[in-house]
């Protein structure tokens, strides 16, 4: 709350000085041709400024965090068990990144052991984008036996990722190890169907 009001503030100030500036008869910045229209405008882009860079700031520290930093060296062997894998490539100077960074944490927290979740910074790692076909960021990948077996671009909410890991679970899960034995089964009632019972 407080930093929409903190956008908000900031973006009618500066809409006012703008709209003391802009000589009243331009027709080009109608919008902004007064102080007052010029603070109701700033207000507004303030506004919507606040509302779009929101949310809690990026990732968490790597000794914190169950996501994983991802580099060309590490990401082979990140992806490549048997366990399901989710990658987010994202880049530093991208606001849906960070939005998005506290539902992959929350994602990595929830199922730690069972998937394995990691991020490439797209500007670090131009290969691996290129390999990936990345074209815009955050662009999240799935991976089930080191493959690629789906993705999705954009800001993905946290049940859009949530659902989309439990189907990985449920269509790339190993067989047990050991599995149990077949029941024996033990016949339970007359050696012979017409023999009556007493």
């Amino acid at each position: 709350m407080l930093r929409l009001v903190i956008g908000v503030g900031l973006g009618a100030a500066f809409g006012g000085l703008v709209g003391l500036l802009v000589r009243p008869s331009s027709k080009k910045a109608a919008f902004i041709s007064t102080p007052g229209r010029g603070a109701f405008f700033g207000g507004v882009v303030g506004f919507v400024f606040a509302l779009y860079i929101g949310g809690p700031a990026g990732w968490r520290p790597e000794g914190e965090s169950h996501v994983l930093s991802l580099t060309g060296q590490t990401f082979e062997e990140t992806v490549a068990g048997d366990a399901p894998a989710v990658v987010v490539f994202y880049s530093d100077a991208c606001p849906p990144c960070y939005r998005l960074a506290p539902r992959v944490e929350k994602l990595a927290d929830a199922y730690a052991g069972r998937v394995t979740v990691g991020r490439v910074d797209i500007d670090k790692e131009k290969a691996l984008g290129d390999r990936f076909r990345v074209s815009a960021v955050p662009t999240v990948i799935y991976f089930a036996g080191g493959k690629a077996v789906g993705g999705a671009q954009g800001l993905v909410s946290y049940g859009g990722l949530r659902g989309r890991v439990e189907k990985l679970i449920a269509e790339h899960a190993a067989p047990p190890e050991n599995p149990p034995p077949e029941p024996i089964l033990t016949h339970q009632g007359p050696t012979e169907p017409n023999e009556p019972t007493q």
